[in-house]
């Protein structure tokens, strides 16, 4: 009923939507409810990265491969290689499927993901350990995550940008593994910027905002897994000067948590 023209075309559903936003469209077939797809419209893509420019450091370059094996010690390559710069930079993840564990950005460092590229977690979980002295499992309670796909450490002046995907993996991680890997921590961070890309399946909390000063989402798409517990959007914690705008959020717990832990 939102969309303008809906049109099968043997295996294909062509759909105009009439307006811009996000809509989710339930599939039956043979009597079974399929996930939903989410039919995001928004405007083109401006200010892309120019992968020829000196401050753009494409990942392949240090032998990230999108294929079936973990790529963690190359895209963290990358990223090393441009908080090492004197300047910082842009790393460009090109599109197709990277599987990795927990990368790590420091500061003057912003990570692009083109459209159509995925940072997925891999199906290990030893790829995602744990802070010094901290330990975790899946179960719900009082249990707190330490470990992350993605963390922002201490770092000054960066970002995550572009319309590709991060996926956590979530229900491998979380119910196979019992492990409450989050997709993204910023730890202790200032002037952070995360900006349209598309989080999904977070085996916990989607983006975990602790004790910074300084951080923008805009224009972030978060889909997470009902049957995985504690999948909360976004959770600004012990922190200031927070700005989330024009967030889209499927949760099947909380959408923004605003914490003091």
């Amino acid at each position: 009923s939102r969309a303008n023209t809906v049109r099968i075309d043997k295996n294909t559903l062509h759909l105009v939507l009439d307006s811009a936003g996000a809509r989710i469209l339930h599939i039956t077939a043979d009597g079974k409810l399929l996930p939903p797809l989410f039919l995001i419209a928004e405007p083109d893509e401006t200010g892309a990265p120019d992968r020829k420019q000196p401050e753009v450091l494409d990942a392949t370059r240090f032998g990230a491969r999108p294929n079936s094996q973990p790529q963690t010690a190359a895209l963290q390559k990358a990223l090393d290689a441009c908080a090492a710069r004197a300047t910082g930079g842009i790393v460009y993840i090109p599109e197709g499927c990277y599987l990795t564990g927990t990368l790590r950005v420091q500061s003057n460092t912003r990570l692009y993901l083109a459209a159509g590229a995925v940072l997925r977690a891999v199906d290990d979980p030893t790829a995602f350990p744990p802070d010094t002295g901290q330990t975790e499992s899946g179960d719900e309670g009082i249990h707190h995550s330490h470990s992350r796909l993605l963390l922002f450490d201490r770092a000054r002046h960066s970002g995550l940008f572009g319309r590709g995907t991060l996926d956590g993996n979530g229900a491998v991680l979380r119910n196979r593994h019992k492990r409450r890997v989050q997709l993204i921590d910023a730890h202790d961070c200032r002037d952070l910027r995360i900006e349209g890309v598309v989080l999904r399946n977070t085996a916990s909390w989607t983006l975990h905002i602790l004790h910074c000063d300084g951080v923008r989402v805009t224009d972030v798409k978060i889909l997470t897994d009902w049957d995985v517990a504690n999948s909360d959007g976004i959770d600004p914690d012990s922190s200031r000067n927070v700005l989330i705008e024009r967030l889209f959020c499927y949760s099947g717990d909380d959408a923004i948590a605003v914490k003091t832990t």
